[in-house]
């Protein structure tokens, strides 16, 4: 048991909720045990997005799902789903894994981009990289860091986009420059900043996400990896080197 004071409590459900409601700081003083309610919180599942953005549509009685439609159903679940401390963590999450409604490629496609955030939801308790791997794969993901469609040199004569492999790097996990395990900044005997990655690494790791395309035009389903368009060839990233790719029926 903590022995929580009022204060404890209210503290420990505003970091922990979308904001406290009626009741909710002397529910926890009852239970009165911290991890109690977080395991309570972590095995509630979600509503879902997805189908909140069509109630929404359901009760105005539109022919069409928009944007505030997919809004208003994230408020819907923000501020009333039982599963408190997983909207909270999702929203953390789409804050680090952005895509936008403003962008142009996304913009029609409000219930996609609520499955979107659904994968962060149906996915914030797991590790890292298996949330990556459902992000990555995502039709939202692959047009607003344009990697859906990307195509080696062989088939284009240019290199392959690189934006998504810049930003899995920058944004989504090592960061530009090493840290100290204090997390401050770690520099080299001249005082510079030691850079995580490089310009060869990037063009590396944008070969490796080439040959993936929607799934039967779907902008909700995960893509899918064709190997015929998949930059087979040796590879070397962050000093780990892949070896040329086995492709079968490549011409």
């Amino acid at each position: 048991m903590d022995g929580l004071s009022y204060k404890q409590a209210s503290k420990f459900l505003d970091a922990g909720t979308m904001g406290i409601k009626k009741g909710d700081i002397e529910r926890l003083l009852t239970i009165n045990d911290r991890n109690a309610w977080l395991d309570e919180q972590i095995s509630t599942q979600c509503a879902s997005h997805v189908e909140q953005t069509l109630y929404q549509q359901q009760q105005r009685g539109e022919s069409t799902v928009t944007q505030e439609m997919r809004v208003c159903a994230w408020f819907d679940l923000a501020l009333w789903d039982d599963a408190q401390l997983r909207q909270r963590v999702a929203f953390a999450l789409s804050q680090i894994l952005v895509v936008g409604d403003r962008d142009a490629q996304l913009a029609p496609y409000p219930v996609e981009l609520a499955h979107y955030y659904d994968l962060l939801s149906q996915y914030a308790f797991e590790d890292y990289k298996t949330l990556l791997y459902h992000i990555t794969r995502s039709p939202i993901m692959g047009h607003f860091l344009t990697m859906v469609g990307n195509l080696p040199y062989s088939e284009t004569g240019v290199n392959p986009d690189q934006n998504y492999a810049r930003e899995i790097m920058q944004l989504f996990t090592l960061g530009l420059n090493k840290v100290n395990e204090d997390g401050t900044l770690a520099i080299d005997p001249d005082g510079n900043p030691i850079a995580n990655y490089d310009d060869a690494d990037v063009e590396n790791m944008a070969r490796v996400f080439t040959g993936w395309f929607m799934s039967n035009g779907s902008m909700s389903e995960p893509m899918v990896a064709n190997d015929l368009y998949h930059d087979s060839d040796a590879k070397s990233i962050l000093g780990q080197e892949f070896p040329r790719e086995l492709v079968l029926n490549k011409s």
